[in-house]
């Protein structure tokens, strides 16, 4: 829908990507995915995920202005101005700049209470919106203009179960509700057949390119906390 520009022209991205792993202040770093080994922390370990759907959906990220945070001092990031005894960040607030001029706002956390595996976006264009999150990942929200007029405006709810979506026609009937081991299993068929019949894996599966510029994103974020300025990514 948004390669046929049925958004118009994008404005505004929100994104994000919120769990509770690190909510409760007792918990020792080691009892935390995002402080332990690999100390990935949640703008890498989550985060990543959120930025890669913003680069698929939206395009490049042209500069970052970002705090990145940890509350719990034993479990900081060292790059963020605590001590290296500590290993990760908890919490990530980011203003983005978009090379096609929209603006973007990301978060990442796991110290979000009540947040188990929330990845969640919404895209507002000049002819419509479009919103999806993790926890109800069946149905797609939109709401795009059209001869109606403004009266109508409004999101509906659209199930993505119908088997002529390219992803869903091998699995069940229509209305039948597919879960997080599929998508592996459609993310698995992808790559498979991609190389057993010579397909591009990109744009709709990452690539090792994907990863590089996504933490190169994450890099830029860093630096941005520690220096308080928006900084530009490069690669």
């Amino acid at each position: 829908m948004i390669a046929d520009g049925r958004l118009g022209t994008i404005y505004h991205v929100r994104v994000q990507y919120l769990q509770m792993s690190g909510h409760d202040p007792t918990l020792a770093a080691d009892q935390v995915w995002a402080s332990s080994w690999p100390h990935s922390g949640s703008l890498q370990g989550i985060g990543s995920h959120a930025i890669d759907q913003c680069r698929y959906l939206v395009g490049e990220i042209r500069s970052v202005s970002a705090l990145v945070r940890a509350f719990q001092p034993q479990r900081a990031l060292p790059s963020v101005g605590c001590g290296p005894e500590v290993t990760s960040d908890e919490g990530t607030a980011a203003l983005l700049e978009f090379g096609n001029g929209a603006l973007g706002v990301l978060e990442s956390s796991v110290v979000a209470t009540g947040r188990k595996n929330y990845l969640a976006w919404e895209i507002n264009g000049s002819h419509g919106s479009l919103k999806w999150d993790l926890e109800h990942p069946n149905s797609l929200w939109a709401c795009l203009t059209g001869a109606d007029g403004p009266t109508t405006l409004g999101f509906t709810e659209i199930s993505v179960t119908e088997a002529m979506h390219p992803y869903v026609g091998p699995w069940w009937p229509h209305g039948h509700n597919i879960g997080w081991e599929h998508g592996h299993i459609i993310e698995k068929f992808h790559f498979l057949d991609a190389v057993a019949n010579d397909k591009p894996l990109s744009p709709h599966q990452a690539t090792f390119e994907d990863g590089y510029r996504a933490a190169a994103v994450i890099d830029a974020m860093r630096r941005s906390s520690i220096s308080g300025q928006r900084i530009e990514v490069t690669w």
